[in-house]
């Protein structure tokens, strides 16, 4: 089976897209291709697409608004996703064992990454230690790896966990084991200074 995303993932990144930069909705359609913008939009929220569909809106955000922006919008997906029905017992559940801390939302991303990635791989955070952790995803597919968009998404759910839980903090990629279907992302934080 061919690696797939669920619709609601990509629906809502438009959908933050469309709210953020309405001016520059019709380069994202141009550029992700309006078959694939009908495609989504004609899906219901709970079906699962080609990740290469994913991909084709991921990347023409980068294109569009530069990787910065487009990885802030899809900490916003994730932010606006904390209060879903579908994950906000498992981030309220979260936050009431392990603390208000990044890594207590980090670590739900092996329960949720089913949700919304089928045939995608794995995805699991390395125990904390101090003020970091680390996200892992291994057995990902060519088309996660050869999407910067996919990737940057995955940063952009990183800073999520800071901005949600209050912290400041730095997101880092590791590029070096693409080859090998493996992908990390490096997450430091401290406390946000009082303003």
């Amino acid at each position: 089976m061919s690696a797939q995303i669920r619709a609601s993932y990509t629906k809502v990144g438009v959908k933050n897209f469309k709210r953020v930069h309405p001016e520059r909705l019709d380069s994202l359609i141009e550029i992700a291709g309006p078959e694939a913008l009908t495609d989504l939009r004609m899906a219901s929220a709970l079906e699962w697409l080609p990740a290469e569909l994913h991909g084709a809106v991921a990347d023409a955000m980068i294109e569009v608004v530069g990787r910065s922006d487009a990885r802030a919008l899809w900490a916003g997906v994730l932010i606006e996703a904390f209060a879903s029905p579908v994950l906000s017992a498992i981030v309220s559940g979260a936050l009431r064992i392990y603390g208000k801390t990044p890594p207590s939302l980090m670590r739900m991303t092996p329960h949720a990454w089913p949700l919304f990635f089928r045939d995608c791989g794995r995805s699991w955070m390395e125990p904390a230690q101090d003020s970091r952790a680390t996200m892992m995803f291994e057995r990902l597919p060519h088309v996660l790896l050869a999407s910067t968009g996919i990737l940057d998404s995955f940063q952009g759910n990183c800073d999520a966990a800071l901005r949600y839980t209050g912290f400041a903090g730095s997101v880092t990629a590791n590029y070096e084991q693409l080859g090998e279907a493996r992908f990390s992302i490096d997450v430091q934080w401290q406390a946000a200074e009082a303003s």
